[in-house]
């Protein structure tokens, strides 16, 4: 009975075992194959660190690679708006989706057109402000700010800034932020989990001005801020707002590349230094 017959009858397990007991008997390797396994174990410490300077680049050129523009560094929220769903880049992130919206119980009219914005490129920074940010007597502002965040690499955290026009009596002024995790919003509805931040300044002289909040990275979020202003018989204001995104910074995903570097060619050389003891 030849070997291939007798394999025929084993098991998958004994077929390896055989085919373990055959590579046992191969001839001693070579000096030639030895070297070119060491080639291809170094070539893998390339390989993966030029993953993780892409990953870095993605983040550096984010606009020049996508073709998305960078969002100007001032106008209106309006002009926001109109870019629709192509959006514009600020500091590497994609911004989309912008849309300003009145809840039932508002009393009051600001337009996309009256709310100015700045953005700040280097740092992720958003601000939105407007002097029709007020209201008295029996009036309530309550709009609904949404917008997407679609960033390479990823986002880790968010900070909210409150800027004040201190209410007086009664008034009150507060700004809640809900973000949706790996989602955009459909609705009111998001399909994923959500995180928060509230800032807020009372005419009772209670206030937080400054929120911020961390979570696992994110490639997608949505973002809904809501300004909701009471006056209650008296006034309340805000002079802005703004919301900042955090990533991780490019030199992090160099430095991680150059510890697996070091790691890797370690194992190749010790690697190296084993398959030449055997032979």
């Amino acid at each position: 009975m030849s070997e291939e017959q007798a394999q025929s009858g084993l098991s998958r397990t004994g077929r390896w075992f055989a085919a373990g007991r055959v590579r046992l008997n191969r001839p001693a390797l070579t000096t030639d194959v030895v070297r070119s396994k060491v080639v291809r174990m170094r070539r893998k410490p390339a390989g993966l660190l030029a993953g993780i300077l892409a990953a870095a680049g993605a983040h550096l050129w984010a606009g020049g690679l996508t073709g998305v523009p960078a969002c100007p560094a001032s106008g209106t929220l309006a002009s926001l708006i109109a870019l629709s769903a192509i959006g514009c880049t600020i500091n590497g992130l994609t911004y989309y989706g912008f849309t300003w919206s009145a809840d039932s119980d508002n009393t009051v009219s600001v337009t996309p057109s009256e709310i100015n914005y700045t953005a700040n490129n280097s740092t992720g920074l958003l601000e939105f402000f407007s002097s029709d940010f007020s209201v008295s007597g029996s009036n309530t502002l309550d709009y609904t700010l949404e917008y997407d965040i679609d960033p390479p690499p990823v986002i880790i955290r968010m900070n909210q800034t409150l800027f004040p026009d201190p209410p007086t009596g009664a008034g009150t002024a507060s700004l809640p932020t809900t973000i949706c995790l790996g989602y955009v919003f459909v609705g009111n509805a998001c399909a994923g989990a959500t995180v928060s931040l509230l800032t807020f300044d009372d005419g009772s002289g209670a206030s937080q001005l400054f929120d911020s909040v961390s979570f696992t990275p994110q490639s997608l979020i949505g973002v809904r801020t809501e300004i909701e202003l009471s006056a209650n018989g008296a006034s309340s204001g805000i002079a802005g707002f703004s919301n900042e995104i955090n990533a991780p910074e490019p030199s992090g995903y160099l430095l991680l590349g150059l510890g697996l570097m070091i790691l890797l060619r370690k194992r190749a050389r010790f690697d190296s230094i084993s398959l030449r003891t055997s032979d």
